[in-house]
């Protein structure tokens, strides 16, 4: 059995070469940049391929490359958002680290400024008895106490200058990573984005594909039920010792029409598909 189907001429020799063809690293070209092309140029013709017109080969060739393309949208988008996941802790620390570095600057100003308070009331740090004393061993113990004074005060200024340094250095990494993680967010974004549409075109494909085997399954059930029917006719027709004529022809035979063979004979979806469909213009004519 043959059946024409009256469709649209599908021109697939070029769409069949670009498909299948090795991608070559020649060039010094980078061979995972280069095989990411392929896959996203077999999933852009996938997508543009028309249903109607493909054949079985084609179909199931494109399903393949767009499942290959939501496996790599998928693995892309998964690792952008772990490089965000990480570059949000890292913000994180460093902020941590900014504040811990602001409450010590608080704390060290508040103690320089008790300092400077107590200094300002008490000036001489000790009783008239001790800053007026002639007394050698007095006047040694107050130049240690004073010294140890200034070396406080000192060692405070000197801590101060040390977190005020930190917190310059960390506001400016805080900055830049928080620019990396905002990137890194954006490309999460644009990865899910394509992962998203990678998914939705397969899904349409899959539909389509859906309703062409429903329509090839179709096909084969009716077949079937005439070949049961015409069996039956012969069956009746021999038991009644009745014989068609057949009359006489040549033998031989001719292809029907003019077109592209969509559905090749032979087994499709777990049935025998016993004829062959072929994609024409609407209005070519049929010889058989």
């Amino acid at each position: 059995m043959i059946k024409v189907r009256f469709l649209f001429l599908l021109v697939v020799a070029s769409l069949l070469a670009v498909m299948v063809s090795p991608v070559g690293a020649a060039g010094g070209k980078d061979p995972r940049a280069a095989r990411d092309q392929a896959r996203n140029k077999r999933a852009k013709l996938a997508k543009e391929l028309d249903v109607l017109k493909a054949s079985d080969a084609q179909l199931e060739r494109a399903i393949a490359a767009l499942n290959s393309q939501v496996a790599a949208q998928s693995a892309q988008a998964q690792a952008a958002r772990q490089a965000a996941e990480a570059a949000d802790a890292e913000l994180a620390a460093v902020q941590q680290q900014l504040s811990v570095t602001q409450a010590r600057i608080v704390s060290i100003t508040g103690a320089l400024v008790d300092r400077a308070v107590n200094s300002f009331i008490r000036p001489n740090g000790g009783g008239d008895a001790v800053t007026t004393s002639d007394d050698i061993a007095v006047v040694a113990r107050k130049e240690a106490l004073l010294a140890q004074v200034a070396a406080t005060d000192q060692d405070l200024i000197d801590q101060l200058a040390k977190a005020q340094d930190d917190l310059e250095v960390l506001q400016e990494q805080s900055t830049a990573v928080a620019a990396v993680a905002a990137a890194r967010r954006h490309e999460t974004q644009n990865r899910l984005n394509d992962l998203k549409a990678a998914r939705a075109e397969k899904l349409r494909l899959d539909k389509q594909v859906e309703q062409r085997k429903s329509e090839v399954l179709a096909e084969i059930d009716a077949a079937a039920k005439a070949e049961a029917q015409l069996s039956a006719i012969l069956s009746r027709a021999s038991r009644q010792g009745v014989s068609p004529d057949m009359g006489a022809g040549r033998g031989g035979c001719i292809w029907p029409t003019r077109g592209s063979v969509t559905s090749e004979y032979g087994s499709r979806w777990g049935r025998l598909h016993a004829g062959i469909d072929i994609a024409t213009s609407i209005g070519t004519p049929i010889w058989a």
